[in-house]
């Protein structure tokens, strides 16, 4: 049955995780442009060390920053690809992860489909993770170009 007790608590789990994303999302945007928060402070710090980069001469300092804040992203990108890669193995042994979870005391028991559907939602949103550290990585690597052509001006 669709909605039986248990189904219900999985699309309300759903649902309560897309509602907290989406909604977080939406207030920490609005908040950021109201108040000082970790991400608005950041942005103008970033803003007047881009000024002051235009002004230097020995930028070595400024490429070794980048080049870490790059590492760092680049460690995330790959670590999302490794979560993907796990959870689609997930997918493929789902019917052995359910029997394995259907042990466990304190677990309700799932089925092969629901658990599929999990980890697909999981799935979804590494990939999206991997997409955005990806593109957080092009704009680091916008950054070395502007900030290597700003010195010819």
């Amino acid at each position: 049955m669709l909605l039986s007790v248990g189904n219900f608590q999985d699309w309300l789990g759903l649902f309560v995780l897309l509602g907290s994303w989406i909604g977080y999302t939406c207030y920490s945007h609005c908040r950021s442009r109201s108040s000082s928060c970790l991400s608005s402070v950041l942005a103008q710090y970033r803003e007047e060390w881009m000024i002051r980069v235009i002004a230097r001469e020995n930028r070595t300092s400024d490429a070794s920053l980048i080049s870490s804040l790059r590492a760092s992203v680049s460690f995330f990108a790959s670590t999302s690809l490794l979560v993907v890669a796990g959870l689609i193995t997930g997918i493929a042994a789902s019917e052995q992860a359910v029997s394995v979870i259907s042990t466990i005391p304190f677990v309700r028991t799932t089925t092969q489909e629901l658990w599929e559907l999990k980890m697909l939602v999981m799935i979804i949103i590494f990939i999206y993770s991997f997409f955005e550290f990806t593109w957080s990585l092009r704009l680091y690597n916008f950054a070395c170009v502007l900030m290597g052509n700003s010195h010819s001006r």
